[in-house]
């Protein structure tokens, strides 16, 4: 009985995992070259979203960015079109990652995080 029970959750699990996950992101993680590249090269085609507090964007930017503090992202999804390439950031990465999760949830499709975030974008 309890081999069985052990045998029945170990088969649950797994499934569970290939269900839910594939071992792969739906989003890329890049560093500041790789954007570069993606931003330059279809410029019409992308939008940049800064997903930091007010106060951080106070701060400074990345030139051309979208503002849309990740507490606000998923009531203003609307503002960010699903046929773009959508390049995410925040201070270090973890936010962005975040909001990255979530716009691939709602079906976006082309969905791109600066590693690192915008404190990494001098290296």
């Amino acid at each position: 009985m309890r081999t069985t029970f052990l045998f029945v959750f170990l088969l649950v699990l797994g499934i569970s995992c290939q269900v839910v996950g594939t071992g792969q992101k739906a989003y890329k993680d890049v560093n500041r070259s790789q954007w570069e590249s993606i931003e330059s090269q279809q410029k019409q085609d992308t939008v940049v979203v800064d997903v930091r507090t007010d106060r951080e964007w106070q701060q400074g930017r990345i030139a051309g960015a979208k503002h849309i503090p990740i507490a606000e992202l998923e009531g203003r999804l609307s503002e960010i079109a699903k046929d773009k390439k959508v390049l995410l950031y925040c201070h270090s990465g973890g936010r962005s990652s975040r909001a990255a999760k979530l716009l691939v949830e709602r079906g976006y499709k082309q969905v791109y995080n600066l590693k690192g975030g915008i404190a990494a974008w001098g290296n």
